[in-house]
Protein backbone atom coordinates (compact mmCIF):
# COMPACT_ATOMS: atom_id res chain seq x y z
CA UNK A 1 0.00 0.00 0.00
CA UNK A 2 1.00 3.61 -0.98
CA UNK A 3 1.01 6.71 1.55
CA UNK A 4 1.32 10.12 0.25
CA UNK A 5 1.19 12.76 2.94
CA UNK A 6 2.75 15.97 3.42
CA UNK A 7 3.97 17.64 6.59
CA UNK A 8 5.59 20.93 7.74
CA UNK A 9 8.81 19.95 7.72
CA UNK A 10 9.30 17.54 4.69
CA UNK A 11 6.47 18.71 2.58
CA UNK A 12 5.05 15.87 -0.14
CA UNK A 13 6.20 12.53 0.51
CA UNK A 14 5.09 8.99 -0.59
CA UNK A 15 5.88 6.00 0.81
CA UNK A 16 5.18 2.33 -0.29
CA UNK A 17 6.35 -1.22 1.75
CA UNK A 18 6.62 -4.46 0.61
CA UNK A 19 7.68 -7.26 2.63
CA UNK A 20 10.86 -9.25 1.92
CA UNK A 21 10.52 -12.67 3.90
CA UNK A 22 13.37 -14.22 1.74
CA UNK A 23 15.77 -12.25 3.08
CA UNK A 24 14.54 -12.47 6.63
CA UNK A 25 12.09 -11.97 9.50
CA UNK A 26 10.76 -8.14 9.39
CA UNK A 27 12.74 -7.24 6.20
CA UNK A 28 10.93 -4.89 3.95
CA UNK A 29 11.38 -3.36 0.49
CA UNK A 30 10.85 0.46 0.93
CA UNK A 31 10.33 3.43 -1.75
CA UNK A 32 10.30 6.26 -0.60
CA UNK A 33 10.08 9.84 -2.70
CA UNK A 34 10.93 13.07 -1.45
CA UNK A 35 12.42 16.56 -1.94
CA UNK A 36 15.53 16.56 -0.96
CA UNK A 37 17.97 19.43 0.17
CA UNK A 38 19.47 20.01 -3.07
CA UNK A 39 16.00 20.87 -4.33
CA UNK A 40 15.46 17.33 -6.37
CA UNK A 41 12.76 15.41 -5.98
CA UNK A 42 14.06 11.41 -5.60
CA UNK A 43 13.01 8.29 -4.93
CA UNK A 44 14.86 5.68 -3.12
CA UNK A 45 14.53 2.06 -2.67
CA UNK A 46 16.35 0.73 0.28
CA UNK A 47 15.89 -2.83 2.18
CA UNK A 48 15.22 -2.22 5.99
CA UNK A 49 14.14 -4.29 9.06
CA UNK A 50 11.37 -3.77 11.20
CA UNK A 51 12.21 -3.36 15.06
CA UNK A 52 11.32 -6.28 17.50
CA UNK A 53 8.26 -4.00 19.06
CA UNK A 54 6.93 -2.94 15.69
CA UNK A 55 7.10 0.80 16.42
CA UNK A 56 10.27 1.39 14.31
CA UNK A 57 13.17 0.15 11.75
CA UNK A 58 16.57 -0.26 11.24
CA UNK A 59 19.02 0.22 8.13
CA UNK A 60 22.36 -0.92 8.43
CA UNK A 61 24.92 0.91 6.33
CA UNK A 62 26.77 -0.10 4.52
CA UNK A 63 25.35 -3.19 4.22
CA UNK A 64 21.44 -3.25 3.74
CA UNK A 65 20.50 -2.86 0.01
CA UNK A 66 19.97 1.02 -1.18
CA UNK A 67 19.50 2.50 -4.46
CA UNK A 68 18.47 5.69 -5.67
CA UNK A 69 15.98 5.19 -8.59
CA UNK A 70 14.92 8.55 -9.90
CA UNK A 71 15.86 11.61 -9.13
CA UNK A 72 15.01 15.26 -11.15
CA UNK A 73 14.84 18.66 -10.36
CA UNK A 74 11.26 19.73 -10.01
CA UNK A 75 9.09 21.34 -7.88
CA UNK A 76 7.71 18.59 -5.39
CA UNK A 77 3.72 19.66 -5.73
CA UNK A 78 1.57 16.33 -4.78
CA UNK A 79 0.74 15.54 -8.27
CA UNK A 80 4.39 15.76 -8.85
CA UNK A 81 5.21 13.23 -5.62
CA UNK A 82 3.03 10.73 -7.08
CA UNK A 83 3.68 10.57 -10.42
CA UNK A 84 7.68 10.03 -9.89
CA UNK A 85 6.83 7.63 -7.17
CA UNK A 86 3.87 5.69 -9.26
CA UNK A 87 6.83 5.50 -12.05
CA UNK A 88 8.88 3.95 -9.68
CA UNK A 89 6.35 1.22 -8.45
CA UNK A 90 6.18 0.46 -12.63
CA UNK A 91 9.81 -0.86 -11.56
CA UNK A 92 9.07 -3.05 -8.73
CA UNK A 93 9.80 -6.09 -9.91
CA UNK A 94 13.26 -5.12 -11.42
CA UNK A 95 13.89 -3.38 -7.86
CA UNK A 96 12.92 -6.41 -5.89
CA UNK A 97 15.08 -8.54 -8.18
CA UNK A 98 18.27 -6.17 -7.18
CA UNK A 99 17.57 -6.71 -3.52
CA UNK A 100 17.60 -10.29 -3.49
CA UNK A 101 20.87 -10.34 -5.60
CA UNK A 102 22.35 -8.03 -2.99
CA UNK A 103 21.40 -10.07 -0.36
CA UNK A 104 22.70 -13.37 -2.11
CA UNK A 105 19.08 -14.80 -2.84
CA UNK A 106 17.69 -16.52 -5.62
CA UNK A 107 14.98 -15.04 -7.58
CA UNK A 108 11.83 -17.05 -8.12
CA UNK A 109 10.69 -17.32 -11.27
Amino acid sequence: MTRINKDIRNGWQAETRIDMPEIGERHFLQLHTMKRYDGRLVTIASVNKRTADGLGYTHAFPGDFLSKRIAEKVRATEKAVATQHASALQQIEQIRAEALAHYGEAVAA
